[in-house]
């Protein structure tokens, strides 16, 4: 149990209380973006409640020291609370607001700490929630009396918001609606009245409370306290709705609830779920688990098709479980006991619609190599981490070519009037796309007379492709599609032929180097670069014409002569003109 402050002055006694007939001074705290901060810097980032409850911890203990407010070490310990005469900093708001947001951390972990719903694990939640509330009411009152204006406001709508997490877990669905109600219509004043700086984080709490005010919303509506029932597809999607939008530090409080009201939704779709149609037959499978994980399949979906979000790792995260849901339901199909015509069928449905999925996967993911080749940026490290080539993206084709493949020997595939046809279309646009980029990649590798030829047949493809596409009503997208592939092959075969007149080295279109782009920049003199045209300078630079001082140059020194011939000169025989020697020892002394 988290025991109340006690205030304790200098020597043991009481704080000393302020005059009556002095001016009460007012303290400003910007609760929200107090809260915010602390909660990013201490690990709720990370949802880490624990670590975020420990820093609250070590926040009160540092706060009554500086305020000598510690707890008497001897004596008969007693609660005494602080009232607003006592209040003399701001540190005595903090005091109240750290202590209530220690109690919320706490329940929080609780629910972390639960996640089978123990009775008294949850019981303990619930200790602690009140505990909040009634810290937050203090924290409230102390405000309202020596806080400013602001402070008075953002302290309500803080009470509010405590008050409104115990009723949601207290499931008083109409109670927790007029709290919330009440938080919202606090931060949309204040959004009016902050700086933009401010003014965003009121923004994001209205974006946590909403989904919360929907659920209360549903919850009301459910128990024929609203305007109108709603029916299970439509209950199914404004929780997905709730789950997609919920985010901050209190969506955990209402996840479990989400999750455990979808699974109920669920399984009461899966009642009514009672046959499948594929190719104008039908099948109907008993089988719970497989139609509960159809359904889930479906969720995620919905997800997809309302995602705003442009984060690729996001998409294929969703796009993964929808296939894993389908899998599920393969799985479910398997120990199935039913009619192996209508288990084959349900089967054929399930690996068409899963081929489908993972078609739309593989083509945004296309789209996103298509524009890290074009920026020349790396994929992420999961992925390779390497720079997206053009073979990258001939092996996505050649996939959606055997997904295509696949889907065409499904049972009942190939009796179908209008299945076959759209496959072929479909298959021959993406024969045209993995032909363009195989043309890419030779023309890479300055192989021009390979990649015109492909560019060429790469055109026909496309012509072929976009008769073939006008026939098909649904593939809309995919003509759409080839038909800019025709205008991009028209382009990049007249820069292949234009590199190949002009014998250019590399693309035009690929950005000089570093090294190049300094020589024909003013960096290089004028004199060095008289070959190459450069725009004129721009008003008011002084272009450089020459170097100044010039630089130094090496110049060849004199060279060294090797008279090779000397060696292989005969001399005539000499030896008949040297006088001859006079012998004997007078001779000797002659010489010397």
């Amino acid at each position: 149990m988290e025991a109340q402050d006690v205030v304790v002055g200098e020597g043991g006694e009481p704080g000393a209380e302020v005059a009556p007939d002095a001016p009460v001074e007012l303290f400003n705290i910007e609760v929200l973006r107090v809260i915010k901060e602390a909660q990013n810097s201490h690990g709720l980032r990370y949802g880490d409640y624990q670590r975020y409850r420990q820093y609250c911890s070590r926040r009160l203990r540092r706060i009554r020291k500086s305020l000598r407010l510690q707890y008497p070490k001897q004596g008969k310990w007693a609660v005494r609370e602080i009232t607003p005469e006592q209040v003399t900093s701001d540190r005595h708001l903090l005091l109240s607001l750290y202590n209530a947001e220690r109690a919320w951390s706490y329940a929080m972990q609780l629910r972390e700490d639960n996640p089978d719903g123990e009775p008294r694990k949850h019981y303990h939640l619930l200790r602690r929630l009140i505990k909040a509330v009634a810290l937050s009411k203090e924290f409230e009152a102390l405000a309202s009396v020596r806080g400013s204006t602001r402070t008075a406001l953002e302290a309500e709508a803080y009470h509010r918001w405590m008050s409104g997490n115990l009723l949601l877990e207290q499931e008083v669905w109409d109670r927790a609606l007029e709290e919330l109600v009440g938080v919202r219509t606090v931060y949309e004043s204040l959004t009016k009245l902050v700086s933009e700086a401010d003014k965003e984080l009121c923004k994001q709490r209205l974006e946590e409370v909403e989904p919360s005010i929907r659920y209360c919303t549903y919850n009301l509506q459910r128990q024929g306290q609203g305007q109108v029932a709603v029916d299970l597809e439509r209950a199914s999607r404004e929780l997905l709705d709730m789950r997609q939008s919920s985010s901050g530090a209190g969506f955990d409080m209402l996840k479990a609830k989400l999750e455990g009201v979808l699974s109920d939704t669920r399984k009461a779709q899966a009642e009514s779920l009672t046959d499948i149609t594929w190719l104008g037959k039908t099948a109907v499978v008993e089988n719970d688990k497989f139609r509960e994980s159809v359904l889930a399949a479906r969720e995620y979906t919905y997800a997809l098709e309302k995602a705003t979000d442009s984060n690729v790792e996001a998409r294929m995260a969703l796009y993964d479980k929808t296939l894993m849901s389908y899998t599920d339901a393969l799985s479910a199909l398997r120990s199935a006991e039913a009619d192996q015509a209508q288990v084959a069928l349900a089967k054929a449905f399930v690996q068409h619609t899963s081929l489908k999925i993972t078609i739309e996967r593989n083509l945004e993911l296309i789209e996103d190599y298509k524009a890290r080749f074009k920026s020349k940026t790396a994929l992420p490290a999961l992925a390779g981490g390497h720079i997206v080539a053009p073979v990258d993206l001939v092996h996505l084709y050649d996939l959606l070519l055997h997904n295509l493949e696949d889907m065409l020997e499904l049972p009942g595939a190939k009796e179908d009037s209008h299945l076959p046809i759209e496959i072929a279309a479909r298959s021959a646009g993406f024969k045209a796309f993995r032909l363009f980029w195989v043309a890419e990649s030779y023309a890479e590798l300055q192989k021009r007379p390979e990649s015109l030829a492909l560019f060429d047949r790469c055109s026909n493809l496309c012509d072929a492709a976009v008769k073939r596409l006008q026939q098909v009503s649904e593939a809309k997208a995919d003509l759409a599609r080839v038909q800019e592939l025709a205008s991009a092959v028209r382009v990049r075969k007249c820069m292949v032929q234009t590199q190949a007149v002009l014998g250019v080295e590399e693309p035009l279109d690929k950005p000089k180097s570093k090294a190049a782009a300094a020589e024909t920049s003013d960096a290089a003199p004028l004199l060095a670069r008289l070959e190459s045209y450069e725009a004129a300078a721009a008003a008011g630079s002084r272009p450089k014409l020459v170097d100044f001082p010039p630089s130094m140059e090496a110049v060849p020194a004199k060279p060294v002569l090797f008279d090779l011939a000397w060696n292989n000169v005969e001399f005539p025989d000499v030896a008949h003109r040297l006088k001859k020697k006079s012998g004997g020892l007078m001779g000797f002394f002659s010489r010397r």
